[in-house]
């Protein structure tokens, strides 16, 4: 059982309407050791792991990235498709940004944002 394993079991005695998810993680881990670029929109994440959205499911994904079991990448897309650079918080997202998929610099604007979560194995 790795360190990740011993944190999610311990998450089960918090939300335990979440029981199955959790092992769902847990399962998929290895794919991620696998895989460590593999992201996730927020809805694939939820399809995935069969959460529904809810207050209780936003406190379990706070928890689950507080554990450091989940991190949270903020995308700046550019507008011609495809993203441009990933951020860990969007305080660091700059106003402009340079989008070399059309070598110009553009303002970042809200719609060109996207949240993805990546799951973290160890």
């Amino acid at each position: 059982m790795n360190m990740s394993s011993d944190k999610l079991k311990r998450l089960i005695r918090q939300f335990p309407r979440e029981q199955e998810a959790i092992e769902a993680i847990e399962a998929f881990l290895d794919e991620v050791e696998r895989h460590p670029n593999l992201v996730f929109t927020p809805e694939r994440f939820l399809n995935k792991f069969s959460l529904s959205p809810s207050r209780e499911t936003a406190q379990f994904l706070a928890a689950l990235e507080n554990l450091g079991v989940v991190h949270k990448i903020f995308r700046v897309e550019s507008r011609a498709g495809g993203g441009i650079k990933d951020f860990d918080s969007i305080v660091e997202i700059p106003e402009i940004i340079h989008d070399f998929r059309t070598d110009t610099d553009v303002r970042v604007e809200p719609g060109d944002l996207t949240i993805l979560y990546s799951l973290r194995s160890g």
